[in-house]
């Protein structure tokens, strides 16, 4: 079904449902649509908005008790495949559809969501002004999520980007640009585990994930460039080639989520530390501080084998903290790095600093 602007005469979420279910595909043409409701996207279905073409959350359409989710797939309980969604803006309108409550909602405040998926492909668009994730995965496999701009105009809490949680494998991420200020968490996460009881984490598990490619990744002022999460799942077999931020807080994430304000656990309990990181590479990286917070650029602090950064830079002339440590270590189980070819073995629980200000290779293992 094509479906002009301005002339749907009905209920858009109604009228665009009802047409997923009968001839699987839906185009929008150019022009400004309010949805009134969230789009359930079916088995082997397309939705492609034209150039031009701009999908909102309609005023407090969203922000109710128990709301999920601008767009999502439509049976997350038995699972859905072969999804794919195309071109335009969408526009979460989270100025008008927020949480009372960023922890607690009452609603969710999710623009893209998808649980229980096989097959998801969502390119060469823009989403904007998400309430809290732009784009939240969980057991979703053999996905691909390239040439997407993300742009906001309001920065709420918890509003990552691409929100990749446990189950999740065999994904492609790539060529994705976050414009200044976008986005006000991490902008590509892996979180194998999670606090699930926040509101924009029901519905989530924590389970492993594994085989992600992450390619071309670019922000001019992000809260966090790339987070990896992992306490009692692994994440493993993932490559990001090509990342270039600046960071109101990190460049890389892999503090086990242990500084933030509901910890998923106790150090004193884990006195090895947690995590498991495998097959970890990480290389072509060029990070700055786009303020002066004290922040390492890279916080290791997982239990890692095989983890490894190869040709980290600092862009020294944008970094507003060019004295703040480049890498920090600790909290781990006896761990042998290597730096630039030097070996060193840090006991359990050690900390190491390096405030290089270009790193050839290290790894952790």
């Amino acid at each position: 079904m094509i479906i002009s602007a301005g002339k749907t005469g009905c209920s858009l979420a109604k009228l665009i449902n009802g047409a997923l279910k009968t001839d699987k595909s839906v185009i929008l043409e150019s022009g400004i649509y309010e949805l009134d409701g969230t789009i359930y996207m079916p088995d082997d279905s397309s939705l492609v908005l034209r150039d031009g073409a701009i999908l909102k959350a309609q005023d407090h359409a969203f922000d109710k008790t128990g709301c999920v989710s601008v767009i999502t797939n439509s049976d997350k309980q038995n699972g859905n495949r072969n999804i794919k969604i195309s071109g335009g803006v969408f526009d979460g309108n989270n100025a008008f559809n927020h949480r009372e409550n960023w922890k607690t909602g009452p609603c969710r405040g999710l623009l893209f969501d998808f649980i229980n998926v096989d097959g998801l492909k969502l390119q060469n668009l823009t989403a904007k002004n998400s309430e809290s994730y732009h784009f939240r995965l969980g057991f979703v496999c053999n996905f691909v999520i390239e040439n997407v701009i993300f742009s906001d105009d309001l920065f709420t809490p918890c509003q990552d980007g691409i929100h990749v949680g446990g189950g999740c494998k065999n994904g492609v991420i790539r060529n994705i640009f976050a414009e200044k200020g976008s986005t006000n968490d991490d902008l590509v996460a892996f979180n194998a585990d999670d606090v699930n009881y926040y509101c924009q984490n029901i519905g989530m598990r924590d389970a492993d994930i594994s085989d992600m490619l992450v390619e071309n990744v670019m922000a001019e002022d992000c809260w966090t460039a790339l987070r990896l999460l992992s306490v009692n799942h692994r994440i493993e077999n993932v490559t990001v080639d090509g990342f270039t931020a600046g960071v109101r807080e990190m460049g890389i994430n892999c503090d086990a989520c242990r500084y933030a304000t509901d910890p998923l656990f106790s150090d004193e309990n884990y006195p090895s530390g947690v995590g498991h990181l495998k097959n970890i590479t990480l290389k072509n990286f060029t990070l700055w501080h786009t303020t002066e917070k004290n922040r390492p650029l890279a916080v290791l602090e997982t239990n890692a084998e095989n983890f490894v950064i190869e040709n980290l830079k600092r862009k020294t002339e944008l970094d507003r903290h060019p004295k703040a440590v480049t890498i920090r270590t600790r909290n781990m189980c006896e761990t042998k790095l290597n730096l630039n070819g030097e070996t060193l073995v840090l006991s359990q629980g050690e900390e190491f600093e390096c405030d290089l200000q270009k790193i050839e290779r290290l790894s952790l293992n």
